[in-house]
């Protein structure tokens, strides 16, 4: 007989799909429950994958085998998983260079709360381990994917080491053949603009409200 968590899990509402995966963390026998909840990283809703990620931290944080999961997920050949996963592993611990690849994947993502969080992670990597820092900028300039191209703008923007090399990666993106790139391009311009000149800039328009609302449009983009 299945567990209430695998019947719950195919519900047809994501609601309730979501608030099964929240229940699952109170269960005596969560660990057991670990590979239900790791299925539903990849479930294609975002509160059920946020739900699944959250309980599974919680169940890491007390159980070494589930953490482990929880890494190999990042690499798994199911790669809807992987950015739950990633939401996972970042509750837990500061990001590592194997988590590259789902960082990237990320950057990808449906949903704009993941590719923000990508975007983030890649930076707290490259800080962290400075081999990293020039995979932002490789990204944003080469990626295939438009998607990718313009959060890696974002995260790339943030490690420039001057302000020559952040007008390179600007002029670069304001040439891209994807005009959401252009888009983010211009945002990036406009932000570095007014940080550059604090004095002159509208009140409440500051470098870091400019952020606050360039990620609140992307993370509308669902």
């Amino acid at each position: 007989m299945s567990h209430p968590l695998e019947q719950a899990l195919a519900a047809p509402d994501p609601g309730r799909r979501a608030q099964a995966c929240r229940e699952a963390g109170d269960d005596p026998s969560a660990v057991l429950l670990s590979e239900l909840l790791l299925g539903a990283l990849g479930d294609p809703s975002r509160e059920v994958q946020r739900a699944a990620a959250e309980t599974l931290a919680r169940i890491a944080r007390e159980d070494a085998a589930t953490e482990r999961e929880l890494q190999k997920s990042l690499r798994a050949p199911q790669i809807e998983r992987r950015p739950g996963a990633l939401d996972a592993c970042s509750r837990l611990a500061p990001p590592a260079p194997g988590w590259l690849p789902a960082i990237v994947d990320a950057l990808d993502a449906r949903s704009g709360e993941l590719r923000w969080l990508a975007a983030r992670l890649l930076v707290d990597l490259a800080r962290l381990h400075p081999e990293t820092t020039a995979v932002a900028a490789g990204l944003a300039r080469d990626d295939p994917r438009p998607r990718v191209r313009r959060m890696a703008l974002f995260s790339a923007l943030q490690l420039a080491p001057d302000e020559g090399a952040a007008r390179s990666l600007l002029d670069d993106a304001g040439d891209d053949r994807d005009p959401e790139v252009r888009r983010a391009a211009e945002l990036g311009r406009a932000a570095r603009s007014r940080r550059s000149t604090p004095k002159t800039a509208p009140r409440g328009r500051s470098a870091r409200g400019a952020d606050a609302a360039t990620s609140g449009r992307e993370a509308s983009d669902r």
